[in-house]
């Protein structure tokens, strides 16, 4: 008898305290979740901006490169270099 009623206070007791503990406890899931969102957002942006920055660098390479499509080509032009006749003429001297 003396157990039984032991078992019934204790099992008060622990639903007592489980109800009292229930919404701090749905408090720290929820705050964990929101954490947990908020990191994989912030990841997301970096991801978003990071291909940003490398489309624009890609883009760039492209008009170096002097890809077709581009506005700010300038033609290429050969250089030639030309033997100087009286440059000559002292080195040999």
């Amino acid at each position: 008898m003396i157990k039984r009623i032991a078992a019934a206070i204790l099992f008060g007791l622990s639903i007592a305290l489980s109800s009292g503990c229930a919404p701090w406890v749905n408090d720290a899931i929820h705050l964990a979740r929101d954490v947990k969102n908020t990191s994989d957002e912030y990841k997301q942006e970096k991801h978003e901006e990071r291909v940003e920055e490398l489309d624009q660098e890609y883009k760039e390479f492209l008009k170096s490169q002097g890809k077709p499509g581009t506005d700010d080509e300038e033609p290429e032009q050969s250089i030639v270099i030309m033997k100087d006749d009286i440059d000559a003429d002292r080195l040999s001297r």
